[in-house]
């Protein structure tokens, strides 16, 4: 039993000089919700910042709507183009 400890303390402190990467990993060895935990604040962090940007794409469209409507200018509605279109694929295809 002690032998296995010093291997494991071994391990431990080798993998000091890669603490980042190598940490991560004995942790989920030994913690999977050290994993678990560091995916959600990732997936939380890119959820919020997509959010952040899709506010800030709205606003600005929303202002720039706002302000040719001011100028007189007409706004046209123009359909989604989707992938599906034939003339997109064609684009695609050249």
């Amino acid at each position: 039993m002690n032998f296995l400890l010093i291997i494991l303390v071994l391990f431990y402190t080798v993998t000091l000089s890669y603490s980042r990467q190598i940490n991560s990993v004995f942790l989920a060895a030994f913690d999977p919700l050290y994993s678990v935990s560091g995916a959600y604040k990732r997936l939380n962090r890119d959820f919020t910042s997509l959010s952040d940007k899709f506010a800030k794409n709205s606003e600005a469209h929303s202002d720039t709507a706002q302000t040719e409507s001011n100028k007189g200018n007409d706004i046209e509605y123009v359909e989604p183009t989707s992938s599906e279109n034939p003339e997109i694929q064609k684009l695609g295809k050249r």
